[in-house]
């Protein structure tokens, strides 16, 4: 049995750029957000050696992949892209923030999407338990663009930026109406209760 050139990826050395993407997307998924940062670390070198291998379009002993056509251009990039989405992480994201559970379980978090609203349910019983809630949300917001990273495959950035906005946008319009709609509510009652 012959080793693996990428064995945290558990790629062989004439695996493409895809092969090699989509190996890490399924790595990151295995691993959680909650992986250590070794792991992590390690994980991220053997991706970005691979995706530089097979731009560069040589194999572990340097000779030239396989799937690579003699006349196709091979081109050496010494920073290799980074995941789609990947550049966002650390900027706030309205749609994990506005909807936690609902934008979990569309990111393939069920379990948390589960946790979270049960958890809600329980701090809405409780005095000043939307604090915890907030607080909540507001980790989810930061971390959110990380999450949906790990999580969910996106072929594109533009991708990625397109379905993030749309939960942004969503968010924002049922933060809005709600609080437009408990706004008018209260307004009414004085108004009746006079």
């Amino acid at each position: 049995m012959t080793a693996k050139r990428w064995p945290i990826l558990d790629l062989d050395a004439d695996a493409t750029e895809t092969d090699v993407r989509r190996a890490y997307a399924r790595r990151l998924r295995e691993q959680g957000p909650d992986a250590e940062i070794a792991a992590f670390a390690a994980l991220r070198a053997e991706f970005e050696a691979a995706l530089a291998a097979t731009r560069s379009g040589s194999s572990a002993h340097g000779v030239p992949n396989k799937r690579i056509l003699p006349h196709e251009p091979i081109v050496d990039v010494p920073n290799p892209r980074l995941l789609p989405g990947e550049r966002f992480i650390g900027q706030f994201n309205w749609g994990a923030f506005c909807l936690p559970p609902l934008w979990m379980f569309a990111h393939g978090l069920r379990t948390r999407a589960i946790r979270f609203a049960l958890l809600s349910l329980l701090l809405m019983c409780v005095p000043f338990g939307f604090i915890v809630l907030l607080w909540m949300a507001i980790d989810y917001g930061r971390r959110g663009n990380a999450l949906a990273v790990k999580h969910r495959t996106f072929v594109t950035e533009r991708e990625f930026v397109a379905v993030q906005n749309r939960w942004r946008n969503l968010g924002l319009s049922v933060v809005i109406g709600t609080t437009s709609i408990v706004g008018a509510l209260v307004s009414f009652a004085s108004f009746v209760s006079r």
